[in-house]
């Protein structure tokens, strides 16, 4: 080191200064105080990037689930009967189905009341999580479940769906299922990549 008042080269952590005689402490001093505080600064900035870094998924989780609430109002199945030369064709939207659980169609209309519900608890989530108003470890136990429940909803609504399908009669028209339900199934993909890759490694850490 050298020494602050007369420049010569002396050892560190001298304290007092060997050839002038000038006292070193004050000076070593300042000098710590401001690493430390540079430390700090780097801290908060580090801690301010984490911060931005978590707020994206948050944000595209609350997208998806407005999306997921767009996709239930597209048709889910759609039937297209054609008897005596008469044609007629009906479409099931996923609220539609909510209107079916007397009938046929009532695994489906369940499967979306629990996705409009999943809905609504994953959004209310990710907001607290972003306001900071929700602890780690329960941010995590809902997003497992609100993804476990999503990948169930949209996997059990769309096998039931085909089997609707499977019992139709092809010579009297044709069935099909629609881009509501396929929609929902990337959602739940997403929903389930998101925490896998995202969510879970950092609320753990």
């Amino acid at each position: 080191m050298f020494c602050y008042k007369c420049g010569k080269e002396i050892p560190d952590e001298s304290v007092i200064c060997p050839e002038c005689g000038a006292d070193l402490s004050a000076h070593l001093r300042d000098e710590k105080d401001g690493l430390d505080n540079c430390d700090v600064s780097l801290n908060q900035s580090e801690d301010k990037v984490l911060k931005e870094k978590t707020v994206i998924p948050y944000i595209l989780v609350i997208m998806a689930t407005i999306c997921s609430f767009v996709f239930l109002a597209l048709n889910y199945m759609t039937v297209d009967v054609q008897v005596l030369g008469l044609s007629a064709s009906n479409s099931f939207t996923g609220y539609g189905f909510t209107g079916t659980l007397g009938g046929s169609g009532r695994i489906t209309g369940l499967m979306v009341i629990l996705l409009i519900i999943i809905n609504i608890v994953l959004i209310l989530t990710c907001a607290l999580a972003l306001l900071g108003r929700i602890e780690k470890e329960k941010i995590h136990k809902i997003l497992k479940l609100g993804v476990s429940g999503y990948a169930i909803s949209t996997i059990v609504s769309f096998i039931h769906i085909t089997s609707l399908l499977g019992n139709f009669e092809d010579t009297i028209g044709e069935a099909k299922i629609g881009p509501g339900c396929y929609l929902h199934l990337g959602v739940a993909f997403f929903m389930v990549i998101m925490y896998f890759l995202v969510f879970r490694k950092e609320l753990k850490e």
